[in-house]
């Protein structure tokens, strides 16, 4: 069942990634074409230049509303410790529900719907529920680093849960918050939902701090089977059973608590040089890299018929990665010293983003084998050789950071797996 909802899962993020880069992302420069083509012999090949790149850390993104979200940590050597927790509101399905006379509570449970699992997920995990006492509002920033006002009292959890290969994962609530919400029908908190939102605010759904865990859960929090289940008796009931909902409607917030001390991120983070040997790059916000663009006067005047820009997985093999697979995608975006908006570069393309590269590929690299992630950029390099761009560097980070992948590549001055750029020219 899972694996099946792996593929649907996998459709659905090959049709709305691009969607959803076109909302993250605030500006595009325009394409002014190539101005020309290669002729006879006058190809020519600039493939040496010494480029410079950094690993930085990834600015916290706005996180309201994303239809999944993440649940779990990630522990590695490499990028050190993530946790991935959320905040939600719940609704209701009916209002002026009448559960009967005398009713009393069976269980309650929290069900949420896994679409996607990442990690191995072998070790048992420590689950918790808390009630959020902010309310959440829809005109709001929040962030992924959003960290909200909840009760101390535990109103659920799951002790020790190893991962079966289940579509649903199911947290029993306490019988007092049961009881609790069992208590509310008939009164004036479950006549609509705004009334039930001023009485609830919304779930704090997070892990112990202590407990283990190796893996995320990618859990589809739209998805009718999330949903939080209140079973009971009556001495008359015409139902035993009420479902609270999330929805498209409720607001939804992920969180990311990232930890880098003691891991190669950190050293790379405190490295001041602005060449790093290798780049981290890592979902869930972890971090980015940044590539300074190099001098390329020498080209002024000349036409740029092709150019690419090529990183390698610097540690392919090595058994660390066999835990966190490789982004699936990774894109290459333009900034300004002037702002901090990430621009699209001229190359790119909605309606043709294969052409202009960022899926891994595996190759050879003077007898070695890895994945490349490259780039065809030359409608770029050729308005930055024309000085009729303010972009001056360039980002590399994960587009689907709601997910654990993470990659470490070559930086500009790797022995073995350097990044490339190179350029194909023609005299006018």
């Amino acid at each position: 069942m899972l694996n099946l909802l792996k593929t649907l899962r996998q459709a659905k993020m090959n049709k709305f990634l691009f969607f959803l880069v076109l909302i993250f992302f605030a500006s595009c420069e325009k394409d002014p074409g190539l101005t020309g083509d290669a002729v006879g012999g006058n190809l020519n090949t600039l493939d040496s230049l010494a480029l410079t790149a950094f690993t930085i850390a990834d600015n916290p993104k706005n996180a309201l509303n994303e239809g999944d979200v993440a649940l779990g940590r990630l522990v590695d050597a490499r990028f050190g410790e993530s946790i991935a927790s959320f905040y939600t509101q719940l609704r209701l399905s009916t209002t002026g529900f009448e559960p009967g006379t005398n009713p009393i509570l069976d269980s309650a449970v929290l069900v949420l719907d896994i679409e996607d699992t990442f990690g191995p997920l072998n070790n048992s995990i420590d689950l918790e529920v808390y009630r959020l006492t902010e309310a959440l509002d829809a005109a709001t920033n929040y962030t992924s680093s959003a960290d909200l006002s909840t009760d101390a009292n535990l109103i659920g959890g799951l002790v020790g849960f190893v991962f079966d290969e289940d579509s649903t994962l199911r947290i029993p609530l306490t019988n007092t918050f049961g009881n609790e919400l069992l208590n509310l029908f008939g009164s004036t908190a479950t006549e609509n939902n705004d009334d039930f939102l001023s009485y609830l605010n919304g779930l704090y759904v997070t892990l112990e701090v202590s407990s283990g865990g190796d893996g995320l859960f990618d859990v589809d929090l739209t998805s009718d089977a999330t949903r939080l289940l209140l079973y009971f008796n009556s001495d008359s009931p015409e139902d035993s059973l009420y479902t609270f909902n999330v929805g498209s409607q409720a607001l939804r917030i992920n969180q990311y608590q990232n930890d880098a001390s003691g891991s190669e991120l950190e050293v790379q983070l405190n490295d001041l040089n602005n060449n790093d040997e290798t780049l981290l790059i890592g979902g869930l916000q972890v971090s980015k890299s940044t590539v300074n663009l190099p001098d390329l006067s020498v080209l002024e005047g000349l036409v740029i018929n092709q150019a690419k820009l090529s990183f390698f997985q610097s540690d392919y093999g090595d058994p660390i990665n066999t835990d966190y697979e490789n982004p699936e995608f990774l894109l290459l975006t333009g900034g300004k010293t002037t702002d901090s908006v990430q621009y699209f570069l001229s190359d790119y393309s909605t309606s043709n983003p294969t052409a202009y590269g960022g899926t891994p590929e595996l190759v050879d690299v003077n007898g070695n084998a890895t994945f490349s992630f490259s780039y065809n950029i030359p409608r770029f390099i050729q308005r930055y050789v024309n000085g009729e761009t303010d972009i001056s560097f360039l980002n590399l980070e994960v587009v689907n950071y709601n997910n654990g992948n993470r990659v470490k590549l070559g930086g500009g001055n790797h022995p073995t797996f350097p990044l490339t750029l190179e350029i194909l020219y023609t005299k006018p």
